[in-house]
Order: structure tokens, then sequence, then C-alpha cells
């Protein structure tokens, strides 16, 4: 920095007061990065003054608001300073605030550590503020390390105090520490199983949040209630509750207590589908950051089971690894916490169900080997069985056509002339010679439409693009014509045919229909024939009675197969199931 601007921002430093600085600090508190400038100016003003309390509160204030990774150093800079000014208040603020750092970064040990010893430099009489926000945090932290019963007396004393207490003080809502404290007193008595006064409390917040306009702590009330209802069994109301709660919470965080909790109801309640979707969350969360709530580890251990009971050998295997994991976690960071663990799972049990885990996956893996090989062969020879008689199927049905179309001899000598021995040449190929197809007379086309009235194309239309709006007119009358006498149900009915109707060639009748109705020829004659079929049913219930290739026909189809298939496309159900559906509905 330049010796001008370091004048300058000194001056600046001078002409400021420290207390628009922090306001101004708070102001900006959820934009760490642009507080920055606030803070040092904060610390240089204290410095030009020589003022260590100063100094102390501009650290302070870097712990709060700074960006998270600048934190630690103003910590560190914030607890020698405190102890260079050597008041035991002072000292106890600075460990109680770096207490809340750590707390915030799940070091919860340090934490700890940090608040057993800013309680040791807090008189109650003097600090009676800090003294109780000190009480609550203690207390939070041995409810993590599952010290419940020494975590309750600690609350009973903090809700006692903020009770009476709860105003604003330097910039500080106790109303918030009176909150956090009935909430964590009723979550601890229902981990220690001591549900009396739980309904009173509820109701004691519940109150005081409606007085004062406080609607961001409703929720966690509301939760407390899902809470006490898991820990007496009554599942129903903990699921009810738990999921209220998680509908009224607006804020960015997890909550990843209530999915605990919820969790765990959903599978006590039998409702695994439901119970592993709040589970596997956790499950998430762990893999993300390493670290888990050692009131969640239930959750591993219940998705273990699950997959035990399942037979999925593969994540049972996964979730015994995962128990070792947090199980070594927890000796490392926690050991007497880890001491209270359920010896159903120790490490000794873990580690020989891994081993019988990872025998029985080789096992089943050679088998899953053998079994697919099998399977695989099999697949190979039933398939060259189907094609080959798929070929022979075909190449018969082929010979009988033609043999078939063969005419009927009608006049003497046939009998001799078909067993007259081939000559050598002619015996190695089939005798097919004279073989020719008979058409039936029920299949032979049907005469086409007459045209009527013919309207010549007229000879402005300079390309194909260019449509005539008084032919245009002309021939949408005609196709309305044709729709009224159901001249689409002719069978056979070729663009062609229909062009010649409405007197014109198929090209120009193709991009009229195309831009008057907006589908092809085929389109448009699958469309009004389906709709007839529709109409036909509903309106005289008797055609139901005909079979799908009568009504193909009498629709003007070639095929039942053609119009199932187009009814098919076009409603997405089968006309059969259409038809069994509408004589339910209306019984012929």
């Amino acid at each position: 920095m330049s010796p001008v601007l370091k004048a300058q921002n000194s001056a600046l430093a001078l002409e400021t007061r420290y207390e628009t600085l922090e306001d101004k600090i708070r102001d900006l508190k959820n934009h760490p990065q642009k507080v920055l400038s606030s803070i040092e100016l904060y610390s240089q003003k204290a410095k030009l003054e020589n003022s260590q309390e100063r100094s102390y509160r501009a650290y302070v204030l870097g712990t709060l608001y700074a960006e998270n990774r600048k934190k630690p150093a103003y910590a560190d800079s914030m607890l020698i300073t405190a102890a260079q000014i050597g008041q035991p208040h002072i000292m106890g603020d600075a460990l109680m605030t770096n207490g809340m750092l750590h707390e915030l970064n799940e070091n919860y040990n340090v934490a700890l550590s940090s608040y057993v010893n800013a309680q040791k430099n807090l008189s109650e009489k003097d600090t009676p503020y800090l003294s109780n926000v000190l009480n609550l945090n203690i207390a939070r932290i041995r409810n993590y390390l599952g010290q419940n019963a020494e975590a309750k007396l600690l609350l009973l004393e903090a809700l006692t105090f903020f009770r009476q207490n709860h105003g604003v003080v330097e910039h500080t809502d106790y109303r918030d520490y009176y909150m956090h404290s009935l909430i964590a007193l009723l979550d601890t008595q229902s981990k220690l199983g001591e549900f009396a006064d739980n309904k009173k409390l509820v109701a004691e917040g519940i109150s005081f949040i409606e007085d004062e306009k406080m609607p961001q702590f409703r929720p966690y009330f509301v939760g407390s209630e899902g809470i006490d209802a898991y820990y007496r069994k009554n599942y129903p109301l903990a699921i009810s509750k738990l999921n209220h709660a998680l509908t009224l919470y607006s804020d960015n965080w997890k909550h990843l207590t209530e999915k605990f909790y919820l969790g765990m109801s959903y599978y006590k309640a039998g409702k695994h589908p439901e119970a592993l979707k709040y589970l596997t969350m956790l499950d998430e969360e762990f893999r993300k950051t390493g670290k888990i709530d050692p009131q969640f580890r239930p959750a591993f251990e219940t998705l273990y089971e699950y997959h035990k009971n399942t037979g999925n050998v593969q994540k049972q295997l996964e979730y015994v690894n995962k128990l070792l994991q947090i199980n070594t976690l927890y000796e490392k960071n926690y050991k007497e916490l880890f001491q209270q663990l359920s010896s159903r799972y120790d490490n000794k049990l873990l580690q020989e169900e891994k081993e019988q885990l990872q025998n029985r996956l080789v096992s089943d893996r050679i088998q899953s080997g053998i079994i697919s090989g099998v399977s695989l062969l099999i697949a190979c020879v039933s398939i060259f069985i189907a094609l080959r008689y798929y070929r022979r199927r075909n190449y018969y049905k082929k010979l009988y056509e033609e043999f078939s179309a063969i005419p009927q001899a009608d006049a003497p000598g046939r009998e001799a002339e078909q067993t007259a021995k081939p000559n050598e040449a002619e015996a190695d190929e089939p005798q097919t010679e004279g073989l020719h197809e008979t058409v039936p007379a029920s299949v032979v086309e049907e005469k086409e439409f007459e045209p009527e009235e013919t309207v010549p194309v007229q000879s402005d239309i300079k390309s194909a693009g260019d449509l005539n709006p008084l032919l245009v007119e002309q021939i949408v009358d005609k196709l309305h014509h044709f729709e009224q006498e159901k001249g689409y149900m002719k069978k056979n009915l070729t663009l062609t045919a229909l062009a010649s109707r409405c007197g014109t060639n198929s090209t120009y009748l193709s991009k009229v229909l195309n831009q008057n109705m907006g589908q092809s020829f085929n389109a448009y004659l699958n469309t009004l024939r389906l709709n007839e079929v529709i109409h036909m049913w509903k309106s005289r219930p008797k055609t139901r009675q005909l079979s799908i290739q009568e009504t193909a026909n009498k629709l003007g189809y070639s095929t039942a197969q053609s119009f199932s298939k187009n009814f098919q496309e076009r409603y997405h159900i089968s006309p059969t199931y259409f038809l069994k559906r509408l004589n339910d509905d209306e019984p012929i």
C-alpha cells in the first residue's frame, strides 16, 4: 500500500466511530467478503488509538462475521489479545467465542474443552447472560456426546434464567436463547424417557412465539413433538408431526435430525420404502462430509438390517464397512461415547460379519458365473432351434401357397399327366411350371368413386406452394360433402380417387389437406373412420356385436390388424379393450 493511501485509511479510521463501524459490519453479516474492509478499519483504528480492548473486539467481529477461511486466524488473535488484557470475563468471552467457532465446524471435543475453560473464567454473578449462554452451549455438546443427564441439569439452569431475562442486550436478542433452551430441554427429556413436562414446555414455547411474532421457531417445537412421540413409540404421531415440521421450515438448513427421526419412525411403523428415502439422506451426508452425528448411527444399523432381511449381500457388506468406519471415527474422537455404543454392533462382531459376507460374495459370483454360462448356452440353443423352426415353417408355407394356387384338373387325362415321369433335367427342380395366382372375388378392389362436377386446376397456380383461394374453397366444400356422405367408409379409397371427386389432382389435394386440415391424406382418412366407429358404437350399440374384422370391413379398412393398429396409435388402447369398457359402462 502506498504511503498516501495508508495515510488516507488512517485518517478515515480515526474519523469513523466504533459504533458506526460495528453497525456496518452487522449490516453486512451475510456478505463476508464485503465485511472484511470494515473489520480491518475497526482493527486499524484500535491500533492507532492503542486500545487493546478495541483490538480484542475487532478480532471477535472477525471470528463472527469474516469468511470461514479467515475465522481461525481471527480466533487465534482474539485469544492472544484476551490473555494480554488479563481480565477473566474477557478471557471467558474469548474462550466461549472460540468454542462456538469449533462447534460450528463440528470439532466438538475442542469446542467442549473451550467452553469448559470459559466457564472457569465467567462468574454467574458478574456475567449472568454469558454464563447461561455457556450453559446452553455446553449442554448442546454433552447431548451430542450422549451425556443427556448432565446436559439436562445445565439446560434447566439456562431455561430458568432466560425465562425471566429475554430482552435485547448489546445487540443480542436473548429471546432466541430462551427458545433454544426450551427446544434443547424438550429433546433431552425425550431421549431420557422423561416425558411428563414436555407437553407443558411445548405449550409454553408456542404461546411465546405467537405473542412475540417469532414464527421461525414454530417448526422446531412441532419437530420436538415428533421426537417425543418417537421415543414414546407412537410412530404414526411422530410421522405426522415430523412431516409437518419439515414443511414449515423456510431456511436453508438440512434439518437432518427431523429426517433421521422421520426415517426411523417410518421403519418402526413397517413402512420401509418411505424410511429408506430419509435414512439414505443421512448416508449421503456421511459420504460427502465423512462426519456423522452420533445420534444418527442407528440409521446405518437399520440400513444394514434392512438389506440383511432382503438378502442383498452387497449392500450388507457396504453398511458393515460404514459401521466399522463410524466406530473408528468415534473411537478416535469420542472415546467416552464409543464405550456407550451398543455391543450388538461392536468391532469384533462387525469384522466377523464382514468376513462371512465377503466369502459369500465370492461364492455367489462363482455360482452366478456358472448359472450365466448355462443360461447363455440354453439361450443360444433355443435361438438356433427357433430360427430353424421359423425358416422351415416359412419354407413350408411358401410351398403350400404355391401348390394351392394350381387350378384343379377338370379334363380327362390330367391324372396321367401328373403321374408322368419327369425327364432327368426336370427331376432336380420343383414342378412349378404353369403355376399362377388366383385372386378370390372377395378381395377384388372395389370401383373407385366416380368424379362429380370437375373443377380444373387453375392456370394461375405458379408453383406447388401457391394455392388458389377460390379453388381451395371449392375443394373444401366437396370434402364436406364427402364427409357427410361418409365416402371415407369406401374400401380401397385412394388419394387419386378422392382428388378426382374433388375436381383436382392428388398433389393439389394433398396440399389442401395439409393446409386446411393439418393432416396428410392417410391421417385425414383415419381420423374420419375412427371418429365414425366411436360414434357408431355409442349410438348403435348392436354394432358392438360385430367382430373386429367385420367392423374393419365396414369402416373401409382392408384388415382387422390395420384397423386395430390405427385405433391403438390414436387412442393408446386396443379396440377390444375399448369395447369391453364401453359395454361395462353402457350395456347393450
